[in-house]
């Protein structure tokens, strides 16, 4: 993402913004025994029944916390 905002910016006002990110960890929720565990992947299985049918429950969110902006008035 850092990568494609930089090239999007460029020669725009934005150009030089800073984009900063706050990883969350992974978590999924096993659809057969509605238990909720730690993941790596997609297709991670259940821990404590087995069940191979997951959601992620978190860490696939994208959240813009702040927005700050130099009104150039210095």
């Amino acid at each position: 993402m850092s990568f494609y905002f930089t090239i999007m910016t460029r020669d725009t006002p934005l150009e030089g913004a800073e984009l900063l990110f706050k990883r969350v960890a992974p978590e999924f929720l096993c659809t057969t025994c509605n238990r909720v565990f730690a993941g790596r992947s997609v297709g991670a299985h259940c821990p404590v029944c087995g069940g191979k049918s997951v959601i992620a429950d978190k860490g696939m969110e994208f959240y813009i916390e702040s927005i700050e902006v130099d009104d150039g008035a210095d």
